[in-house]
């Protein structure tokens, strides 16, 4: 591990982020990981609930239906990650800051896309969207072609507290939404194409994400096919992951996270600060309440650290940090204040 890093590994491990302050995924903290097994509860569907800013999900009482859903990650040697369930493998790759699904599998089906899916994008946080169209083909049965063409949609739409049992509270909580629409069409044997056949397929996904937590704590998905304007068939599922089978993973960065997230949950904020960012630098104007040592820092979304700075202030107002963004690359980056063991997180965009 790089100086670099260490240091940044040692400002991360007070972070708690207040109900107003961004909620950012990244890769360091929310790329699935080679070697990751765990088990998830499927569970009775309910609807996703609410969107927007200070959201309440409220999940504790619902069945549970299995505790045998189990999911493993792992990388070949191109790099490319695999999800693993029961019935189904989904092969993925890291564009730059871009998770793209490029393959499925199941024992009936396998599709290879040429364009790929696009799964989510780092840094991301509330009100951030991706979207864009995937071409792909494959078999079905081992012989019979299939061709599809579709476009996907994924966006943070909110932002707030989760309740998945009596025991758990989680606060600053992110929910990414994805719709997927896929037209396609199987051809019924290798030598007659059969175009009336065509069939669209919707998905729609929503996936809560905790701060301290690499995966998503509970996930809906709504699966529906058309044919013309007839409704063909639907299912609907939803799946809950315990906070402590993904404590049990060997992930530094997030059981750190987890921990004092948990531990400075009461804490009172002290700070109110403004973030003002042009073409050459990054300025942060912040007032306190009590005496504090405000720590700041800039780092890429692998955690490399760029720029840091720290200062201690009495109370007062009409403070002010920055950072100027020469040498840096174009891209997004991460500013992250700490400030008496809190640290709020806050995404600036280099141009």
């Amino acid at each position: 591990m790089t100086r670099q890093r260490k240091i940044l590994m040692a400002m991360l491990v007070f972070v708690y982020l207040p109900t107003f302050s961004q909620h950012v995924l990244t890769k360091a903290n929310a790329l699935m990981r080679s070697g990751d097994a765990m088990h998830k509860q499927l569970v009775a569907y309910v609807p996703p609930g609410e969107s927007g800013m200070n959201a309440t999900w409220d999940f504790r009482n619902i069945d549970v239906l299995s505790d045998s859903y189990s999911i493993e990650y792992v990388k070949d040697s191109d790099s490319c990650l695999y999800a693993i369930e029961p019935g189904s493998m989904c092969q993925y790759r890291l564009c730059g800051d871009t998770l793209a699904q490029v393959a499925y599998q199941n024992p009936l089906t396998r599709i290879d896309y040429s364009i790929p899916v696009l799964e989510l994008g780092f840094p991301f946080s509330y009100g951030d969207t991706l979207s864009g169209e995937f071409w792909g083909n494959g078999c079905y049965s081992n012989h019979n072609g299939i061709k599809l063409a579709g476009s996907a949609f994924v966006e943070a739409d909110g932002e707030g507290e989760l309740k998945i049992t009596d025991e758990c509270l989680l606060k600053n909580v992110l929910r990414v939404r994805t719709l997927r629409t896929t037209s396609f069409n199987v051809e019924r044997d290798s030598v007659t194409k059969d175009s009336t056949g065509r069939q669209l397929e919707v998905v729609e996904r929503y996936c809560w994400y905790a701060k301290g937590y690499r995966y998503p704590l509970f996930e809906t998905c709504s699966i529906a096919y058309y044919q013309g304007a007839n409704l063909l068939k639907s299912y609907k599922m939803a799946f809950r992951t315990l906070p402590d089978s993904l404590r049990i993973l060997a992930d530094s960065v997030n059981i750190e996270l987890a921990h004092h997230d948990s531990c400075l949950a009461d804490a009172p904020d002290i700070i109110t600060y403004e973030v003002i960012s042009d073409r050459r630098s990054v300025r942060i104007g912040y007032d306190l309440k009590n005496k504090a040592t405000v720590s700041a820092m800039i780092a890429d979304p692998m955690g490399v650290i760029y720029r840091k700075t720290s200062r201690t202030d009495e109370a007062g107002i009409g403070y002010s940090l920055s950072f100027n963004f020469a040498g840096l690359r174009r891209g997004k980056y991460i500013l992250y204040l700490n400030v008496n063991g809190k640290v709020y997180d806050n995404k600036i965009v280099v141009e």
